[in-house]
């Protein structure tokens, strides 16, 4: 194994010392291309979260309005209260979804519960929706869909972080919002002029590749087969991610396996969230970014975007609108991944929460004119470029960088747990928020509503500024030490 073949290092070298700053220059780089086809596999499923996201823009139209009554499976038009329902019980479905997803995770690994957890439900979601002829089967299709949604944000950034290296953990965690963007900009695109079985089965095909990925592609991670004291496929994991020997890992590895030895034994549990210092500061800047992303009102955006520019009568095609905010977003998912490692998670993330305020008091001043009788006909493009500047900022920071930092701050003993905690209250805030927006808009109008977001944003920058570490370069011991200061 490699620690007997290294005992006069292990003998010099604690965990503390192995994390200092010789660790990266000692660390030869051959090539990061294994690495980048395993984060690009385990984001294939971030990619059917943007399509299960984006279903409810062009579908709900068409299930509601008379217009589209020939395309419509249910023969009928659905009422306001079921259009809420279809776009809130993805939320729903996710909250039960979030420990199921952190339990396996720790059991049976991170591989086979994206492949057994992830994978197959989506794809009988997927069969669902095509087959679909009553309101009770797309409301169960949404509720599948949402459980196994949750199973991807626990488990894909915690991947995702573990097999990183220090240098570019952020620009492989921070990918995970570009494939989403990416599967909401498909739909968006497919949905207005394809029938539900369609798309559907679509949906079924990415699941098929996910799977095959999967099987043929995915290392699993060598902190999970570290933790179960498997040292001999953590170093087979650990060189194929690296595309390297034994003798060039065996240095990364020592790593991990001190920093799994001190974990050792430690089963991680809620209460543990608590006990120290460090993982009550990092479980509240966990529920804090959870609190203030879902509040600065993306949900909404994303599941009524070609609602909302229905009601702003400019006169542009509601779903050329849509399909517009979602190329943006898509483009503007690329900024993160290059930039997180040289400006830092902490300004890019206050950069984000200004730009969304001012985007969203923008759009409520256009609506409250709106509403108010006046003529807004000269600045009809106003919504259109609020709510583009409101994607760029939320994909730019708040979008990817709270999955970045949950699977920075927490040691490993404690990521299953916290993930499965950040994820339940990360999806109750998105059923609350989905829930009420229809009766939050009908009650003060949509110019009260992105007013109350717009305020979130704003409380969000000080947040951050106050309380968020910073935590780019930095290997997990260095982190813990600042979480404890």
């Amino acid at each position: 194994m490699i620690l007997s073949r290294h005992n006069s290092m292990c003998s010099t070298m604690t965990l503390a010392t192995l994390s200092g700053s010789a660790f990266p220059s000692m660390l030869f780089i051959k090539t990061r291309k294994r690495l980048y086809m395993s984060a690009c596999t385990g984001n294939i499923l971030a990619l059917i979260v943007g399509l299960c996201f984006g279903w409810s823009s062009p579908y709900l139209p068409k299930l509601k309005e008379a217009a589209h009554i020939k395309e419509n499976p249910l023969g009928r038009l659905i009422t306001y209260d079921e259009a809420s329902w279809l776009g809130s019980l993805l939320p729903l479905g996710a909250i039960f979804g979030t420990f199921i997803a952190g339990y396996c995770a720790q059991k049976i690994g991170r591989r086979k519960t994206m492949l057994f957890n992830i994978v197959i439900p989506f794809a009988v979601a997927f069969l669902i929706f095509a087959f679909a002829d009553n309101i009770y089967s797309f409301y169960l299709a949404r509720f599948v869909s949402g459980v196994t949604v949750s199973g991807v944000y626990t488990v894909v950034p915690m991947y995702l972080a573990e097999i990183s290296e220090d240098e570019v953990r952020g620009f492989v965690c921070a990918s995970i919002m570009t494939f989403e963007t990416c599967g909401e900009l498909i739909i968006y695109c497919i949905g207005p002029y394809v029938t539900i079985f369609a798309s559907s089965m679509f949906g079924v095909c990415v699941c098929l590749v996910a799977a095959l990925s999967i099987i043929f592609i995915l290392p699993e991670s060598p902190y999970y087969l570290l933790s179960i004291n498997d040292k001999e496929r953590a170093e087979k994991s650990l060189m194929k991610l690296r595309s390297e020997t034994k003798e060039q890992v065996a240095f990364e590895l020592e790593f991990m396996t001190a920093v799994m030895q001190e974990a050792s034994g430690i089963q991680g549990t809620f209460l543990d969230l608590w006990k120290t210092k460090a993982s009550r500061r990092a479980e509240v800047i966990t529920l804090g970014l959870t609190i203030f992303q879902h509040w600065s009102g993306i949900v909404p955006v994303l599941l009524y975007s070609q609602s909302i520019f229905e009601q702003t009568g400019s006169g542009i095609p509601p779903q050329f609108c849509t399909m517009a905010v979602g190329l943006v977003q898509f483009l503007a998912s690329f900024v993160t991944p290059g930039l997180v490692d040289k400006l830092g998670r902490r300004l890019m993330l206050f950069m984000s929460a200004m730009g969304m305020f001012v985007s969203e008091m923008a759009l409520g001043t256009y609506f409250y004119m709106k509403d108010s009788g006046e003529d807004v006909s000269r600045v009809f493009w106003l919504p259109v470029a609020c709510l583009v500047l409101y994607i760029v900022s939320y994909v730019s920071g708040f979008g990817p960088l709270i999955w970045t930092i949950m699977g920075e701050i927490f040691p490993t003993h404690l990521k299953a747990v916290a993930f499965s905690v950040g994820v339940f209250f990360w999806w109750s805030m998105g059923f609350v928020v989905g829930r009420v927006f229809y009766p939050i808009s009908i009650s003060v109008g949509m110019g009260g509503c992105f007013w109350l977001f717009s305020g979130f944003c704003f409380t969000a920058g000080i947040f951050i500024l106050t309380y968020i570490i910073e935590t780019k370069g930095k290997n997990i011991i260095e982190i813990q030490r600042l979480l404890n200061k």
